[in-house]
Order: C-alpha cells, then structure tokens, then sequence
C-alpha cells in the first residue's frame, strides 16, 4: 500500500444530519481516516454541553450510543467545553463510501449545528488489498 495524497474534508452538519463524503467508485483507491474534528458552530452553548459526530461506512439512523465495535463505524469525535476528542479506526482501509453524522442530542442545547473536518490519506492499493478490505466489511470483520 502505497500512500498518494492528502484530502481535506470540511463542512457544516445540521442536527440530526448525515451527509455522504466519499463515493470510491475507483479500483486501486483506499482511503485511511487520519484525524477528526468537530467544534460548535454557535459559542453561546459550547463550553457547558458536549457535541458528538460520527464517521462510518454505511448510512444509518442517528444512534444513541458510540457502536465504535461495529465494523462500519470508522471514527467518532467529540468536541465540549473547549476540548476535541476524536477515537479512529486507524487499521481499515475505505474502499467505498464514508458518511458523516451528528449525533448531538443533548436536549438542552438548541442549536445542534457543527462544524467538521476531516483529514484522509489516499492510496493506492492492489487488487488483493481492495478484495481483503471489500470481504472484511461485508462480513463484519474489519
């Protein structure tokens, strides 16, 4: 696995939201989550609530808890009172498609909105990396 380029991803979620990132259609192309960021887009609450997103390969309903066990969950990040947590999978290699949600349900904040951003590397891999990533997703073992 050769490592290619870096891809700067970065937006604005609104509650409840999920957004598709990444469609790889592309042999040969994986991708790997290098870091995950989110922060507040309104200050007024940010220091006393705690904002929560997450990053995973299949689109799903909002959850209520992290899943980080699930082979489809790819990283979670959190941001409250002035600090950034983020937990990755930093071993699984994307080969298809990445999908961002906020899952901030906090009920005493009313502007759920957040911003992201993301850092993937891109790289090339051969046709038995692709198929050892393709089979470890579909079957639950990545």
């Amino acid at each position: 696995m050769k490592r290619k380029k870096t891809m700067y991803l970065q937006g604005l979620l609104g509650e409840a939201q999920e957004k598709n990132l990444i469609e790889n259609d592309l042999k040969g192309i994986g991708w790997k989550i290098e870091s995950f960021k989110i922060i507040a887009y309104n200050f007024d609450e940010a220091q006393d609530n705690t904002y929560v997103a997450r990053l995973s390969t299949q689109a799903e309903l909002i959850p209520t808890t992290a899943q980080f066990e699930l082979n489809t969950v790819m990283g979670l990040a959190t941001y409250g009172g002035g600090g950034n947590t983020e937990l990755l999978d930093m071993a699984s290699v994307i080969v298809d498609e990445l999908y961002i949600t906020n899952c901030t349900m906090t009920a005493t904040i009313t502007d759920k909105r957040i911003n992201y951003q993301i850092v993937l590397g891109q790289y090339d891999i051969d046709s038995t990396e692709q198929i050892v990533a393709q089979v470890k997703h579909s079957q639950g073992l990545a």
